[in-house]
């Protein structure tokens, strides 16, 4: 295993083992295809970054074992030569599997200072330590599900060239950002565009683009953030 040092950290670089199965296929006479995928993916040592709330020092530890498993799918529907339309998305299930080592929060240091013993066990220990044990723990940034959309259009335009247009949507479910949950995603959707003008036969071609039209935000949760505090 390779071994990666940052300043006077060392840590372990990060594996995955996958498993999928799925089935892939057409319908319609060939005017739509569509692909269906169960996975489970299980990593080891995976890299996270987080705060030693006794050092105040941020570095990079591993995750012991982290699992996601569950249910992905893409289709494609051509409704003409000019005009199609596609849908994927994917269902999931997270579960850090082992995390004994992992550095408490700030929120988690305030209440154990306020008598919640559990709320970083580390701190139990003779030499007090701010770690907790996240066995079990939903991992963040992971949501339980989002889905995709998209358009796409081309006009001719005189004999030669043609104009495109392709319309992307998305929406997710919540997820919390950070182990604290200081700062959550909830429930979300965003859109993209993208205008563009080239030849037919794709030579050359030219974009205008307006990304994340709908500019979901991220919700901030003070209740949860007693850094001043502790």
């Amino acid at each position: 295993t390779n071994v990666v040092a940052e300043g006077s950290f060392v840590f372990d670089s990060e594996e995955a083992e996958n498993w999928e199965v799925g089935m892939k296929g057409g319908l319609l006479e060939g005017t739509a295809n569509y692909s269906v995928n169960a996975f489970w993916t299980e990593f080891s040592n995976m890299q996270v970054s987080a705060t030693n709330q006794d050092t105040g020092l941020t570095a990079t530890t591993n995750v012991a074992s982290q699992r996601v498993r569950g249910l992905e799918f893409d289709g494609r529907y051509a409704w003409s030569d000019q005009l199609s339309f596609g849908m994927s998305g994917a269902i999931m299930d997270s579960q850090i599997l082992s995390y004994p080592g992992a550095n408490c929060t700030a929120d988690e240091v305030f209440r154990h200072g306020q008598g919640d013993l559990d709320a970083c066990a580390g701190r139990n220990l003779p030499t007090p330590r701010s770690i907790t044990d996240r066995s079990g723990e939903t991992p963040p940034d992971v949501p339980t599900w989002a889905f995709n959309l998209r358009a796409n259009y081309w006009l001719p335009i005189l004999d030669t060239y043609k104009a495109t247009l392709n319309v992307n949507g998305m929406v997710s479910d919540g997820y919390k950002m950070g182990f604290d949950g200081i700062f959550q995603m909830k429930t979300h959707g965003d859109m993209n565009l993208t205008l563009g003008f080239g030849p037919q036969d794709d030579v050359w071609h030219v974009a205008a683009f307006a990304r994340n039209i709908i500019h979901p935000r991220q919700h901030y949760f003070a209740d949860f953030n007693h850094s001043d505090d502790t």
